[in-house]
């Protein structure tokens, strides 16, 4: 096998194809492809990657993202559209359909999918990898990509590691509205003093709602307190009763944090997305960087192969000025929000 890819979501998906399309042998594992997810916005700047891909269809079917409504910073609302973007406006996806047709597209280009789930990785003297999967079974590898998300499952097994710089979680929830008709597509952001709290109308016509706030030790669960703080919220709540949204599920917890490995590419092996580095959905820049890596990382692995010992460092250059700027970002987004300056989640941002 010329790649096995860890991890079959976008970034893997994506990586897959074009890997596939340069005539490589590729195959990914994931234990099960997720359907719904949260991470649902693509912003504008991500339209040039997916014209030059040929993946404009895939969002055909995504509502339009036509800006943000945000209480940051203020007690009113302030709008921010997109009018003015030089890429148009961005999409809001429902993940699960986007996700499951860049997997198709992979297939179509020739990766095989296969469902297991890695288990042990080593290399096989210097010229390949020996995976070992929750069937039993071994695949050997000239190289592998690591597109597992944050767990860095193939990378922390070759001896990479992660750290963090806080210690954020998601806890979210979806609603379906009791009253049709609602059509506004824009991202609401509503700050708090022990966090912050977004919703989004997403394609099945579903509102999802989440919270995000700092892990503490020994603190009631996230998801006991969801209700309790939802209610309690301004814009928020007006907009869920508004459209007369009821929940469709428990709250469910994801992880938000901030984090990097410490290298992006070693011995037969690179990461890419999430595994390579996350980051606060607060950017709205996590899918189009899982995007960006995996086409960069596939471009580096097409050079390796053939022989140009510049297509990793150059790959791993490009990844550290990604989440540079993006740490940039986040320091300047957060320091605009001083309503609570004693509260512990923004003292940790500032």
């Amino acid at each position: 096998m010329d790649v096995v890819v860890i991890g079959a979501g976008p970034a893997g998906a994506l990586a897959a194809g074009l890997l596939a399309r340069a005539g490589l042998a590729v195959t990914m594992i994931d234990p099960r492809p997720e359907g719904f997810r949260i991470g649902e916005g693509l912003p504008p700047a991500a339209r040039p990657l997916l014209h030059a891909l040929g993946l404009l269809p895939l969002v055909r079917d995504a509502l339009p993202g036509n800006g943000t409504l945000s209480a940051w910073g203020s007690d009113d609302l302030g709008v921010y559209d997109h009018i003015g973007e030089p890429y148009g406006h961005g999409w809001i996806l429902d993940r699960a359909r986007f996700d499951a047709g860049l997997r198709r597209w992979a297939c179509e280009g020739g990766a095989v999918l296969r469902i297991a789930r890695l288990v042990g990785a080593a290399h096989r003297g210097d010229e390949a990898l020996e995976l070992r999967l929750d069937d039993g079974t071994c695949m050997i590898a000239a190289f592998a990509i690591d597109a597992s998300g944050r767990p860095a499952a193939l990378a922390n097994r070759l001896g990479a590691t992660r750290t963090h710089v806080d210690a954020l979680v998601a806890t979210y929830a979806r609603f379906r509205a009791g009253a049709p008709g609602e059509l506004d597509t824009r991202i609401l952001v509503e700050a708090a003093a022990y966090g912050w709290w977004y919703t989004v109308r997403v394609p099945t016509g579903e509102r999802i709602v989440a919270l995000l706030r700092d892990h503490e030790p020994g603190a009631c669960s996230a998801r006991a307190e969801f209700v309790q703080l939802l209610v309690r919220t301004r814009f928020i709540a007006a907009t869920l009763a508004a459209g007369d949204y009821l929940p469709i599920e428990a709250p469910r917890g994801a992880d938000a944090r901030t984090g990097r490995l410490s290298h992006v590419f070693g011995d037969r092996w690179i990461a890419v997305g999430d595994a390579a580095f996350s980051v606060d959905p607060l950017s709205s820049q996590g899918l189009a960087d899982a995007l960006l890596t995996a086409d960069a990382g596939a471009k580096a692995i097409v050079a390796a192969r053939g022989g140009d010992p510049r297509g990793l460092p150059a790959y791993a250059e490009r990844v550290e000025r990604l989440y540079e700027r993006y740490l940039e970002h986040r320091l300047a987004t957060y320091a605009r929000e001083r309503r609570w300056p004693d509260e512990p989640f923004w003292l940790r941002r500032l």
